[in-house]
């Protein structure tokens, strides 16, 4: 059976249990993001998004991808890991946005034929790294 967007948000929702949900809302000693933690208390009550099937292999790349930039860049915080998969999950595949805050990395955004698009300055044509997943375009 293929994997669809709603069965992917389901996954993304059902991985964390109702302790974590508890944390990301009220603990703010939890080592996230203010970014990730509204990413993904966002993603606790989204519409469903439909069951438009997913790429082939798209989401296991993705979390491969991530798993081995985190090793590398973030490998003293690996209890963040969890929140940065999921939260790059959902933004990818679910809500159709860039991974980073838009305002930070300056994503900028424009419409075409009615859809939103979005133009990165650091997207990197590599297929290894997470940009060849994210919804941006090169700038």
């Amino acid at each position: 059976m293929a994997l669809t967007k709603n069965s992917l948000l389901r996954r993304l929702q059902d991985a964390l249990s109702a302790e974590e949900w508890d944390a990301i809302e009220h603990d703010e000693a939890l080592p996230i993001s203010r970014f990730n933690r509204d990413i993904l208390l966002g993603s606790r009550h989204a519409d469903p998004p439909g069951e438009d099937p997913l790429p082939k292999d798209a989401v296991s790349g993705l979390y491969t991808v991530l798993l081995d930039f985190l090793k590398e860049h973030m490998k003293d915080q690996p209890k963040a890991w969890k929140w940065v998969i999921i939260s790059c999950l959902y933004l990818t595949f679910i809500a159709e946005r860039p991974m980073h805050p838009i305002h930070i990395v300056g994503i900028q955004i424009s419409a075409e034929n009615g859809d939103t698009i979005y133009r990165c300055p650091l997207r990197s044509g590599k297929e290894d790294t997470p940009c060849h997943y994210c919804v941006c375009r090169s700038l």
